[in-house]
């Protein structure tokens, strides 16, 4: 049995332009995301974010805060 479950982009949420999370240790934003989180329909997706503070890794963390019902 082949079923298909519709996953919601955490991204939605975001009212400013996500921008690129892969920055090579160079830092920046321009660009489009490499990474995402994504969440069944039975849990909502409360805020999400991209985390610039820091050029430590390859990647900008994503955080989202999740309602679990």
């Amino acid at each position: 049995m082949n079923e298909s479950v519709k996953l919601l982009d955490a991204f939605t949420v975001l009212i400013e332009p996500i921008g690129r999370t892969f920055h090579d240790f160079k830092g920046g934003t321009e660009g489009q995301p490499i990474d995402s989180i994504f969440a069944s329909p039975e849990i909502k997706v409360l805020q999400t974010g991209v985390d610039r503070r820091k050029v430590d890794n390859a990647h900008y963390p994503l955080i989202s805060t999740l309602e679990i019902n």
